[in-house]
């Protein structure tokens, strides 16, 4: 099977550099930007780290007992960790929030619309392909 040539799927190639290296760059406004890596893809480390953070966890996950607020937590640690790379515009007590992994999981956990929106971003496969030469 891994002969065969498929023609015509140029549109879905992937940009490894945009997934794992240099990612992306989402702006809201003029201010609000964010940098991220894919959820997935060739960003193996966002895969190895939510695994190994998930495992101690996964008898409660089996059982359906795993508080939300838990697992929201661990996500937000690896999104922090693996796909947001940084941010401009983010401000506390009117001033910048500079990016750091605690700043990232303290926005997350406060900001829950933020970041669900960075997670549909982040898991978006458009926003990674390769662009037409």
């Amino acid at each position: 099977m891994s002969d065969v040539q498929i023609d015509g799927l140029a549109g879905f190639d992937m940009d490894a550099n945009l997934e794992a290296g240099d990612g992306i760059k989402v702006q809201y406004s003029d201010e609000l930007s964010f940098t991220i890596r894919r959820a997935g893809g060739a960003n193996r480390a966002y895969g190895q780290l939510l695994s190994a953070k998930l495992r101690p966890l996964q008898r409660r996950i089996d059982m359906g007992m795993l508080p939300d607020e838990v697992a929201n937590k661990v996500l937000a640690e690896v999104y922090a960790k693996t796909i947001v790379q940084g941010w401009t515009g983010i401000k506390s007590r009117g001033e910048d929030l500079p990016f750091s992994i605690e700043n990232a999981i303290a926005l997350f956990t406060s900001q829950p619309e933020v970041f669900r929106t960075i997670q549909a971003e982040a898991t978006s496969a458009a926003n990674f392909r390769k662009q037409a030469a």
